[in-house]
């Protein structure tokens, strides 16, 4: 996978989703908005493209191989290059408390699957787009 690094005018989203249709409906919604996308379907895959390309938004399922969506959104809050990058979780899990150890871990938002897809996209417009948004900050 060749990935280049997003620009102003059309910011990257990286989607880390094991589940292959999910992902490539997600990719052509948020290309179809005017977003670039790429989506990849582990954690430590997901830590090399953030490491390399610096993606303006994740949007991370919780339940992923090899690493966690948990285990990955705990590293970029600890990583200070990515400390301010917008991360929307998702999930299937079942559990009650879920948002709240997401968002406490530092989520930007949480969306417990089945999502309204319209109501993805305009969370990732609302903080990829923002004028405090990580690629200006991390610039």
């Amino acid at each position: 996978m060749t990935v280049t690094p997003s620009t102003p005018t059309k910011p990257l989203v990286l989607c880390v989703e094991d589940d292959p249709v999910l992902g490539m409906l997600l990719v052509y919604n948020l290309e179809k908005a005017g977003f670039i996308a790429v989506t990849v379907e582990d954690g430590q895959s997901a830590l090399r493209v953030i490491e390399q390309v610096k993606p303006q938004l994740v949007i991370l399922d919780w339940t992923i191989p090899r690493l966690s969506g948990l285990q990955v959104l705990i590293w970029i809050r600890r990583a200070a290059l990515f400390d301010s990058m917008p991360v929307l979780m998702v999930t299937g899990r079942a559990e009650k408390d879920d948002r709240r150890v997401a968002l406490d871990h530092g989520a930007t938002a949480f969306f417990a699957k089945p999502f309204s897809l319209n109501e993805l996209i305009g969370a990732v417009r609302r903080h990829a787009l923002a004028p405090a948004s990580f690629e200006r900050a991390a610039s």
